[in-house]
């Protein structure tokens, strides 16, 4: 899903006129695929159906019903030399204003789907942990962004779930099988012992940790003494977004700053998680 129910609710507030433009079938190679949708205001815009002239056609195309009050209608684009895209396939579309009743729909439905997202659970609001979240925002994952101090100041995103809390780990009990965890929190000691409990539960699509390679060791000694095995320590990726091998020069780039090492990490996670 492209659209979080926190947008579409964002969206929907104004009690303007509003079209979803929806994908009803495809034939060949087209840009998205059936039930993608947009939704179109006279200012604002948000989702996508797959740009180009596609995207441009049918968004003029709402725009014109928008100032004409026509309820709905189909068009059937070929993307081809006509719409100066060479995908080669074929798509119809549907265009719908959306009544009361199709307002609730659309939120009841995301909503739903929301429920049965992936989750993934940062611990830790400092640059790395911000940086991660702003990147998930609007990604199809339930994210949480978690930390001990009252004092943390979050500034994340309206589809991130901020939570303060003097016992952390106790937040994974709750998650679901085959979530996500990364663990980048002020104090090491906190961070070994969340990482502790992720494991325990052995069910972690992805467990991250951030820190240099001696912190990494220190923790693998740390859990080798409490408890843990050799086992728990191979699920484990640390550090966290390691830039990958450049094959011309076999060199790595060593990127420290948390923008890019939070790119990095999301992909690990992607990478380990799925997108649906």
């Amino acid at each position: 899903m492209d659209i979080r129910f926190a947008q579409i609710e964002d969206f929907l507030k104004p009690p303007i006129p509003c079209i979803k433009i929806s994908i009803l079938e495809t034939k060949g190679s087209t840009p998205r695929n059936i039930d993608a949708f947009m939704l179109v205001n006279e200012k604002q815009i948000i989702g996508t159906i797959g740009g180009g002239n596609l995207e441009f056609l049918a968004i003029k195309a709402a725009k014109k019903m928008l100032a004409t009050g026509e309820v709905e209608q189909e068009l059937e684009i070929s993307l081809g030399i006509k719409t100066a895209q060479c995908c080669g396939g074929w798509v119809k579309i549907k265009l719908q204003i959306l009544d009361e009743n199709h307002r609730t729909q659309l939120l009841q439905k995301t909503k739903i789907q929301e429920k049965n997202l992936p989750e993934i659970y940062l611990f830790g609001a400092g640059h790395v942990g911000k940086a991660l979240a702003n990147l998930l925002a609007f990604m199809p994952f339930k994210t949480f962004l978690i930390d001990t101090r009252k004092d943390i100041v979050f500034d994340s995103p309206i589809t991130i779930k901020t939570i303060i809390t003097p016992l952390p780990e106790t937040i994974i009990k709750q998650a679901k099988a085959n979530s996500a965890f990364v663990v980048f929190t002020h104090d090491h000691a906190l961070d070994f012992l969340i990482m502790a409990e992720v494991l325990k539960r052995n069910h972690a699509s992805y467990a991250g940790m951030i820190g240099s390679k001696t912190k990494c060791k220190k923790f693998a000694n740390w859990l080798l003494k409490n408890g843990g095995n050799e086992k728990q320590l191979a699920k484990i990726t640390c550090p966290i977004g390691q830039p990958h091998t450049n094959a011309q020069t076999n060199a790595q780039a060593g990127d420290k700053r948390p923008n890019i090492i939070a790119a990095l990490t999301l992909s690990e996670i992607i990478s380990n998680i799925g997108v649906d």
